[in-house]
């Protein structure tokens, strides 16, 4: 997985996909968070000959062909999801981009565009999938309890990749319970650390949301946008 986000080039997928409204995102949660700790979340940027070592490393060889599993005599090919284009152009545009990036770093990618809907149940959720290109909404206060903790990857759960880590279980929990900003601010940086060690997910980008009211229209105030669905 971390070979796999080193060969995207996110810098140049914040420009086109999202035109240049975003920041790449180098970690689970947002800059724009209180929570967010730039000292335990290097900066990831795309990196070929890193992502090739790893990859190597791993076990992994490449032929002519492309890569290959350790003692598998045929090419790998990665079978993408990504919401249909009429439904999500932004998405199909990212996704299109990491398909372009995997296949120029030497990869075989099927890409299927699936609808949002089908996407969630019938992949996400039974976890049929190898990789897909969603939107996650974090939040202010980004508790990310939900989408890793091991007890989430039950039915009803966000945990689609059924991750299983009982030491990120012990820093989700402390991280979401009340406390003073200093304490929660120190437990938010643990799991940060943690979660900087483990490629769980691939960030791609922070988009920024643009909102644009009339001034003809009464009755809004100006305030901050704590995730997508508020918007409206």
């Amino acid at each position: 997985r971390r070979a796999l986000l080193l060969a995207i080039d996110r810098a140049r997928m914040v420009t086109v996909a999202y035109g240049g409204l975003g920041v790449r995102a180098d970690g689970l949660i947002p800059p724009t968070s209180w929570a967010f700790d730039a000292g335990t979340t290097p900066a990831v940027t795309r990196d070929l000959k890193a992502a090739a070592k790893a990859l190597t490393t791993a076990g992994w060889t490449k032929a002519k062909d492309g890569w290959h599993r350790p003692k598998i005599k045929t090419p790998e090919t990665l079978e993408l999801l990504v919401p249909d284009r009429t439904a999500n152009p932004i998405l199909f545009a990212v996704g299109s981009q990491v398909a372009a990036d995997w296949t120029a770093f030497g990869f075989t990618v099927e890409t299927v565009e699936v609808d949002p809907a089908i996407l969630a149940t019938d992949h996400l959720r039974t976890g049929d999938f190898e990789a897909a290109v969603v939107d996650i909404a974090i939040g202010h206060d980004p508790d990310l309890y939900p989408l890793l903790a091991s007890s989430q990857s039950r039915t009803g759960g966000a945990n689609v990749i059924g991750l299983q880590d009982p030491a990120l279980d012990d820093l989700l929990e402390a991280a979401r319970k009340p406390g003073s900003e200093t304490a929660r601010k120190a437990a938010f940086t643990a799991l940060q650390k943690r979660l900087a060690g483990g490629t769980y997910l691939l960030p791609i980008a922070w988009p920024d949301r643009v909102v644009v009211i009339g001034s003809r229209l009464d009755g809004p105030s100006v305030r901050e946008v704590a995730d997508g669905s508020e918007r409206f």
